[in-house]
């Protein structure tokens, strides 16, 4: 017992290390189509699918294999978020949830190939997360007007994009 804590310490330190040094990654000449930025203030990032799958992919095998040793543990891929948490977060009544076209989303964990962490964010329909028996739903596949699969990416990591003296970041410092 006491080997597999130590282990998952050691674990969860290299994911942090990644994580902390994370910088958004310089895209290659190869890869300039790989991201698009969309929106008003160009703050929304499509990613084609498969670059998303990909990068995706990369974060689930190596969580495979950091947590093999944890037969009961199924490594995180993503988390499913109601409409209603996100715009309360952004300052807004949960209530407006009723007017938005879906009730949930889904965040993927990815690395991409420079083992910088990355975020996809995509709808979700029909899911149900309350009760006995939630249901998963769909993920809805976002496509441009050309036709071409996305995700959007949510890459903006901490420290440079965080409030440091957030109780929520300084979690665990003194």
């Amino acid at each position: 017992m006491k080997k597999t804590s130590i282990f998952a310490a050691v674990a969860a330190s290299v994911m942090i290390l990644y994580s902390c040094s994370n910088q958004p990654a310089a895209v290659k000449p190869s890869q300039s189509a790989a991201a698009v930025p969309v929106g008003d203030h160009g703050t929304t990032v499509r990613v084609p699918l498969d670059t998303a799958r990909k990068n995706i992919y990369r974060y689930d095998t190596l969580s495979q294999a950091i947590f093999a040793k944890f037969p009961h543990h199924v490594p995180i891929r993503a988390y499913t978020i109601h409409a209603g948490d996100m715009l309360e977060a952004l300052g807004m009544p949960a209530a407006d949830s009723a007017i938005c076209q879906y009730k949930h989303a889904r965040v993927y964990i990815g690395l991409d190939y420079n083992y910088s962490f990355k975020l996809y964010f995509t709808p979700v329909d029909s899911a149900s997360l309350g009760g006995d028996n939630p249901v998963a739903g769909v993920d809805v596949i976002l496509q441009d007007s050309l036709g071409k699969s996305y995700v959007l990416d949510l890459n903006a990591p901490c420290p440079n994009t965080c409030d440091v003296n957030s109780p929520l970041y300084r979690a665990g410092k003194k």
